[in-house]
C-alpha cells in the first residue's frame, strides 16, 4: 500500500537518527493481520484547535487502512516514542 510507505517516509522524516524503527507482522483477533510500527520519535500529530486532525500523511494512511476494510490508530506513546497499529483483514 502506497499510503503505508508515504506514513513510514514521514515517520522517518522525525525519527531520531540511528535509533531503530521496529515493525511487527501478527495474526491477530477475529482474522485480521496486525502490523505494528514503534519509532523514537515525536511526530506533530495535528492542530490544539481542531481535535481529531491529523496530518494529511497520517490521514491518508488511515483512510486508506479503513477503505480497505481495516483501521490505523496512535497508540499511547511519549514524547521520544511513537507507536502505530495498522490492521487488514486477512483474506
Amino acid at each position: 500500500m502506497q499510503a503505508l510507505f508515504v506514513f513510514l517516509e514521514y515517520l522517518l522524516r522525525y525519527s531520531v537518527v540511528g535509533e531503530p524503527l521496529l515493525m511487527f507482522l501478527s495474526a491477530g483477533e477475529q482474522g485480521r493481520a496486525e502490523l505494528r510500527i514503534e519509532a523514537s520519535s515525536s511526530l506533530p500529530i495535528g492542530r490544539d484547535d481542531v481535535p481529531g486532525a491529523l496530518p494529511c500523511e497520517m490521514e491518508l494512511a488511515r483512510r486508506t487502512f479503513v477503505a480497505a476494510g481495516g483501521d490505523f490508530w496512535s497508540e499511547e506513546g511519549d514524547v521520544k516514542r511513537s507507536v502505530w497499529v495498522a490492521t487488514l483483514p486477512m483474506r
